[in-house]
Formats: structure tokens, C-alpha cells, sequence
């Protein structure tokens, strides 16, 4: 049987210690990014929520003639529906049918906005989305489909 002899110099156990001194802090950064985006969040018309199921599937557009106010609230789902918990702050932006261009709003952080103040900026085409400001909550349904503009 034959010994291998190895040459470690200082550095490379100091090294070597450091990674394995790390890895713990490095591995408790990782956790932290699951625990963003795990509190339910949708959008809000008149206490309802704006999207038609919230699924994958679920669609957010806004029909003629609706006045109002709009918000961003946390939810409790149940087999009753979607129950509005705390309001959170959002941000509005424009997507242009036309240029596919972004535009925010507001600089603000809002916890609900009239739809008129909204609508007089669009047109025919064009999309809401809906930011929050709080990495906390998940908001899956975003986007605003604007189906007649101002």
C-alpha cells in the first residue's frame, strides 16, 4: 500500500476553512429568497376580485362603464371565494397596444386608484400592470386588460 503524500500549504487550509465558514451564511441567503412572494395577492373592483378565476388561467380586463376605485389586497382563498385581508401598496404602469412602451404613473406608492384617473391615459388595447411594492406577496394576475380605452 502506498501513503500519497500531500502539500497543503497554510493558504489553501485558510481558504478551505473560510468556504466551509460560509457556507452556512450563503445557505440561510438561499432560504430567504423562498420566503418572498408566499402571501396571496389580487386585485380588487368594488370588494370583488378583478380576475374571473384565480388560476393560471385567470384573466383581469375591465369592462365599459366601470367607475370606482381599484386595490391590492392580500387574500385568504377558501371554497367561498376570495376574501380581501390587508391592503398593499402598488404601482401602476400603462402597456401601449400600439408601441408595447411602458409607462408608470405614478412614482407613488398607492393603495387604491380611481379608474377614471387610470382610463383617461389609455387607449383601446392597451394594458394595466400592476406592481407591488413588497416582495412579500405574490400578485400572479397583473395584467389589466383595457378593452374600450378612455
Amino acid at each position: 500500500m502506498k501513503l500519497l503524500k500531500l502539500d497543503v500549504s497554510v493558504s489553501t487550509l485558510i481558504c478551505c476553512l473560510m468556504i466551509l465558514l460560509l457556507l452556512p451564511i450563503q445557505a440561510q441567503k438561499n432560504l430567504e429568497i423562498f420566503e418572498n412572494y408566499n402571501d396571496c395577492a389580487a386585485i380588487f373592483y368594488k370588494g370583488k376580485m378583478l380576475v374571473n378565476e384565480y388560476s393560471p388561467k385567470g384573466k383581469c380586463k375591465l369592462e365599459t362603464g366601470m367607475e370606482g376605485k381599484l386595490t391590492v389586497s392580500a387574500v385568504s382563498l377558501s371554497d367561498k371565494g376570495a376574501i380581501p385581508t390587508t391592503k398593499i401598496g402598488f404601482q401602476v404602469a400603462i402597456q401601449n397596444n400600439r408601441t408595447n412602451t411602458l409607462r408608470l404613473i405614478s412614482q407613488d406608492e398607492l393603495f387604491e386608484v380611481e379608474l377614471k384617473t387610470i382610463l383617461e391615459q389609455c387607449e383601446k388595447g392597451d394594458e394595466l400592470i400592476f406592481l407591488t411594492t413588497d416582495k412579500k406577496y405574490s400578485l400572479p394576475h397583473h395584467r389589466v386588460a383595457v378593452i374600450d380605452g378612455c
